[in-house]
């Protein structure tokens, strides 16, 4: 196994937990909550990630921008970019992804979207560039603790361009902006 799969997965393993832990406390907090209360809406949140793509062995940072659709959180359009850092590489990619978050306040999430990549590449002792098209399919763990401006999350993300697919595993902290 690799080092870096490792790593992923042990990061994985953690956000799991510190989601269930979150449920968990969310769920016996409920028992004390007037039975009638007013439903708010999740915040819009920005914030910052750095990416690992396995498949180019490079390194990435990029931003994001959650906006909720629904009043309760569960549809949420999530524009974003990457930077890629490597050896002799200028890459980017923009995405418009579309979430569900799977369990409410947080948790389990899971989209997909559209990308465009740009990226350059030597052959024949002459730099290239290329633009491509594609899509993205992600699932990651976003909990969302109460009174709390900071959200913290892990992301796998499969995009597909130009007939090959990549994996890229992120981890980012988001502001709550725009209550």
């Amino acid at each position: 196994m690799k080092k870096t799969s490792f790593i992923g997965l042990s990061l994985l393993v953690i956000f799991i937990v510190i989601s269930f832990m979150q449920a968990s406390a969310e769920a016996s907090s409920l028992k004390r909550r007037p039975r009638y209360r007013v439903q708010h809406s999740p915040p819009q949140q920005f914030g910052f990630r750095t990416a690992y793509n396995d498949d180019t062995d490079n390194w990435a940072a990029g931003a994001q921008y959650r906006i909720p659709i629904d009043k309760r959180g569960f549809l949420e359009v999530i524009p974003s970019g990457d930077i890629y850092f490597g050896e002799g590489v200028s890459d980017w990619q923009l995405n418009m992804d579309f979430a569900f978050r799977l369990l409410p306040r947080g948790g389990l999430y899971a989209g997909a979207g559209l990308a465009i990549a740009d990226y350059e590449y030597v052959k024949h002792r002459h730099i290239h560039s290329d633009t491509e098209f594609g899509g993205n399919f992600f699932i990651g763990i976003n909990p969302m603790f109460r009174r709390s401006a900071i959200y913290p999350y892990l992301e796998a993300r499969f995009t597909s361009l130009d007939n090959r697919d990549y994996f890229q595993l992120a981890f980012g902290l988001n502001f709550a902006i725009l209550r």
